[in-house]
């Protein structure tokens, strides 16, 4: 089959699997009228954010998965505080369960309560408007308990000329400080024309608008003196220690080549910075999961959602028919159905596929075992068999990242959201059948020569963080797993799909 003759299938899935667009699509930004700015390693992305956060003249607004109780979550929550002395408006949606820490489960059951409390404190000049996403509140409405809000966005004096809007896969906790990630600052070169951000900020607003009736803001009352006293403490703590002058030299300089673009308003003709683009094309997509779960109560299976729409699968299985190159970057390798039927139709094809993501070291800090990890290996099995068949037996690449969790500046898990497919996509969505069908997610697609070829030279050069996965080497993973992992996982494996 010729690279052409793979068209007639490819559109036969988008007819079968995504039969409608969303209520929720948004245009393209055509006008190269959004300036975008690069955010990598996460503390000079964290340094960034507090800048800006600090100079906010109007608005801050936020939705996050987690908003973590701990030392880099108490700077975060700190700065917000400091900006609402100053009369600016916050609004916080975040998960509750979302910000549950690993290895203190119990502790932290009720952090996203305090969290509601210090930004909600009435004691404030001007109060927060907090919606801590709760469990019961959700099955009241139709969703499940691993149903998720899980974009993540912070817009900055949103509507004026000075706005700025950050997106990508970073939370605000001491976990993000460890991850390999990436982050987005976004704005317009013309304040007075709509851009990329003008959708994010319909979006957050559509996400505040739809929570707010399933689980009302928290209500303003004072924060009690034992939260405020814990969120002292944390700012006190020497492991808190982020800020510029703790940085090693190299990130310092980063740290300032960044601000030194981000203090000046973009210019249509300027000289662009190695890290800053103008896209050609840049559209946000949406799996638009919340609405649906509650309007169509489709049940809480991922079986049962398979139908759901997602423009954002769609999107994807379009850009397939453009590439016989992907580079495909998440937590963990579960592809959603019509996307990995469209990846065999790809894969058959000639198509060149390389995956970076969590081996069994990195995923033991999430489950036991490193079980998602297993999973991971059976889907890439498969589709290295068929590219084998195929007659490319380099069709399909497998990257471990390399988990050295006592190694200082070392990354130890995988979080970065990215497909290098005829563009750049990238957001929330891990690409994976439990995001599609139990997350609420988004991810915005830049069409840019530069910006691709730029993110190519980022995977190339963070290769000496991996580890390749033959695969040999991947049957032999399956094949010698320990005694117990061999027992249980083919009884966990459904549990590992809906949460990895």
């Amino acid at each position: 089959m010729g690279f052409g003759g793979r068209f007639p299938f490819l559109i036969l899935l988008l007819v079968l699997f995504q039969p409608l667009l969303h209520a929720d699509d948004y245009p393209e930004r055509t006008n190269l009228n959004t300036d975008v700015i690069y955010l990598d390693d996460p503390r000079v992305d964290a340094e960034v954010r507090l800048n800006c956060i600090r100079k906010a003249k109007h608005s801050i607004e936020v939705v996050a998965y987690k908003q973590g109780f701990d030392e880099h979550g108490a700077r975060f929550l700190g700065s917000l505080r400091e900006a609402q002395k100053k009369g600016i408006h916050v609004r916080y949606l975040f998960e509750h369960t979302g910000s549950l820490q690993p290895g203190r489960l119990a502790g932290s059951i009720t952090d996203g309560l305090q969290v509601a409390e210090l930004i909600s404190d009435s004691s404030l000049p001007h109060p927060g408007d907090v919606i801590c996403g709760r469990i019961i509140p959700k099955l009241k409405n139709g969703m499940g308990l691993t149903d998720f809000i899980h974009e993540k966005i912070l817009i900055i004096d949103r509507g004026t000329p000075d706005e700025v809007i950050f997106i990508g896969g970073r939370s605000f906790d001491n976990f993000s400080l460890k991850t390999l990630d990436s982050a987005f600052l976004i704005r317009p070169v013309d304040p007075s024309k709509p851009y990329l951000g003008t959708d994010l900020s319909l979006l957050y607003q559509r996400l505040w608008s739809m929570m707010s009736k399933l689980d009302p803001p928290y209500p303003k009352k004072p924060v009690r003196e034992k939260i405020l006293h814990r969120l002292s403490s944390l700012q006190a703590n020497p492991q808190s220690k982020t800020m510029p002058e703790e940085l090693p030299k190299e990130l310092k300089e980063e740290l300032n080549r960044i601000m030194d673009v981000v203090n000046v308003l973009p210019k249509l003709d300027e000289l662009l910075a190695p890290f800053q683009f103008r896209p050609h094309r840049a559209q946000l997509f949406t799996n638009d999961l919340i609405r649906q779960v509650v309007e169509e109560r489709p049940g809480r299976s991922l079986a049962s959602r398979e139908s759901l729409q997602n423009s954002i699968e769609q999107e994807l299985i379009r850009r397939l028919r453009k590439t016989m190159k992907i580079d495909l970057s998440s937590f963990a390798f579960n592809l959603p159905r019509a996307l990995k039927e469209a990846i065999i139709l790809y894969l058959r094809d000639g198509g060149e596929l390389r995956i970076f993501t969590n081996g069994i070291d990195s995923q033991k800090i999430f489950a036991p075992g490193g079980t998602p990890a297993y999973l991971t290996l059976e889907r890439v099995s498969e589709l290295m068999e068929i590219a084998e068949k195929a007659g490319h037996a380099d069709g399909v690449k497998l990257y471990f990242l390399k988990s050295e969790p006592d190694n200082p500046g070392q990354f130890n898990y995988l979080h970065r959201k990215m497909i290098l497919s005829e563009g750049v996509g990238t957001g929330s969505d891990n690409l994976t059948r439990s995001s599609a069908l139990k997350n609420s997610e988004l991810m915005v697609f830049f069409d840019d020569p530069r910006m691709e070829n730029y993110f190519r030279r980022v995977n190339d050069y963070q290769l000496k963080f991996y580890s390749e996965i033959t695969h040999k080497q991947v049957r032999a993973l399956l094949r010698t797993a320990p005694f117990m992992m061999r027992c249980l996982y083919p009884a966990l494996r459904g549990l590992v799909e809906e949460l990895f």
